[in-house]
């Protein structure tokens, strides 16, 4: 049987501490090199995902129609002029990433991943679930890069021989574009739980993880999934804001192809913490404006 949103979801709530991995790219222009590229990946645990979609849920379900499929951003939820009637989001984005496991960044540029992906006939020959899109070959300029990162980060994490689900979007940097696929613009994808321990000639790769990933490739519009994708853009967001990765691209401008590393977390959560009574602050400042618009 097929594995459809709904079915991976009721999959999680039965595996509650299978890792989840969500990935986004930062992206900043670099003269001479075109960009930087920063993979995110903020890893969850199965229930933790499913709390923070299940809260969105009810907070979706309360908007104007038209606003119900929006997509939540970093800077929108963070950003100098955010709103108000983003809280309750903003809300539950703190609380999910409180409570995230891990967070792995890797740093390259455009420059060196278009050298990687030109020397490379690496891809992945997928096998998507029965009924869930097409199989065929994927090859795109970051997929290398991002097989590399999932297999690292697992790896650092030390999961063992277990199944690590992975959102993406849509990239076509990653080779998901649905033209290229051939697929309808939304159509959601879960491809096959494999590891990436071959080479396309057959070889060992050099860098081995005994874990399975199965890739779960979804847009900003897809119901049971997006929310959880805005988690690493916001981590993004609030690390460019912090100039957070400058030592690690100072890494790259000095000669590394690629820069991975786990950010020190506390950080982040006192950023967070920092954001979360700043919401409860202005919840009071609203509570005394209505008390006192009623005396």
């Amino acid at each position: 049987m097929g594995k459809n949103p709904k079915e991976i979801k009721r999959e999680w709530a039965s595996n509650p501490r299978r890792a989840i991995f969500i990935i986004d790219e930062v992206r900043e222009p670099e003269p001479g090199v075109g960009e930087f590229v920063t993979f995110c990946c903020v890893c969850l645990r199965a229930d933790d995902a499913l709390r923070l979609q299940t809260a969105m849920d009810g907070i979706r379900a309360s908007m104007p129609p038209q606003s119900q499929l929006r997509s939540f951003k970093g800077s929108v939820l963070f950003g100098a002029r955010k709103s108000k009637a983003h809280e309750p989001v903003r809300t539950i984005a703190i609380s999910a990433l409180m409570s995230t496991c891990d967070v792995a960044l890797l740093v390259s540029n455009r420059r060196e991943i278009a050298s990687v992906f030109a020397g490379s006939a690496g891809g992945i020959t997928a096998v998507a679930e029965p009924g869930e899109g097409q199989g065929g070959r994927i090859r795109g300029p970051e997929l290398l890069p991002l097989l590399s990162f999932l297999k690292k980060t697992a790896n650092d994490l030390d999961l063992g021989n277990v199944q690590v689900d992975v959102v993406v979007d849509r990239s076509a940097q990653f080779g998901f574009d649905p033209q290229v696929r051939n697929l309808a613009d939304e159509q959601f994808e879960a491809l096959e739980a494999k590891t990436f321990n071959t080479l396309s000639d057959g070889r060992d790769a050099a860098l081995i993880c005994p874990s399975a990933f199965r890739l779960i490739v979804c847009s900003e519009t897809e119901e049971e999934f997006r929310d959880l994708l805005m988690l690493p853009d916001v981590i993004g967001y609030l690390g460019r804001q912090a100039n957070s990765f400058e030592g690690a691209k100072e890494r790259v401008r000095g000669g590394e192809q690629f820069w991975m590393y786990h950010p020190d977390l506390s950080g982040l959560r006192a950023g967070l913490k920092r954001n979360a009574l700043q919401v409860v602050a202005d919840r009071l400042i609203q509570l005394f404006l209505r008390r006192d618009r009623h005396d």
